[in-house]
């Protein structure tokens, strides 16, 4: 018989040892998992890590891009700060990856950002669906930006286009012709 040395990781928002006296969650289970606890704030307990986690997401997404590090307007990072980041780093890398693909002159400004630049955060939230439009129509319409705007910064070159979308040129054609956008 071989015997197999095994490490698990394993990550949760919940709280283990609660849910295991409430008996949400087994005992056993728990401790054998429970070995080493590392516990990760949310961002919006550590706002002082986001210029640093902006700058390192920034230059992840270029190279996956393939395109130079944008720089950061002041206005866009101090938004970013004062935003809560409910979906935390998955959250905050959405929207730096959107922006990125927004930013026309190579610079990331509030503008670009979700919502227009105006970032739900603790203090101020927006509502959806002010202008009468549906959640689908306000969708089809950032989609409908960001492929122009990909396209005016490829040239016009579709498949560069597709690139910075993260997209297949297939999947950019189709969305051409749903969205109804001439490219040239």
């Amino acid at each position: 018989s071989r015997r197999v040395d095994v490490r698990v990781i394993a990550a949760t928002a919940r709280d283990l040892a609660a849910d295991v006296r409430e008996r949400r969650f087994r005992e056993d289970l728990f401790y054998r998992l429970n070995v080493v606890a590392i516990t990760l704030p949310a961002l919006r307990e550590r706002p002082e890590d986001l210029p640093a986690l902006v700058r390192l997401l920034l230059n992840k997404h270029a190279a996956r891009l393939r395109i130079a590090v944008p720089e950061i307007e002041p206005e866009a990072l101090r938004a970013i700060i004062e935003r809560d980041w409910p979906g935390n780093v998955r959250e905050l890398e959405n929207a730096l990856e959107r922006a990125m693909i927004l930013a026309t002159d190579g610079v990331v400004r509030a503008a670009n950002l979700p919502a227009g630049g105006r970032l739900a955060s603790r203090d101020n939230t927006t509502g959806s669906g002010e202008d009468g439009r549906t959640l689908k129509a306000h969708a089809e319409a950032a989609e409908a930006e960001a492929i122009r705007t990909a396209l005016a910064r490829a040239g016009g070159r579709r498949k560069d286009a597709a690139r910075l979308l993260g997209i297949s040129v297939r999947t950019l054609f189709y969305k051409l012709r749903d969205l109804g956008i001439e490219d040239g």
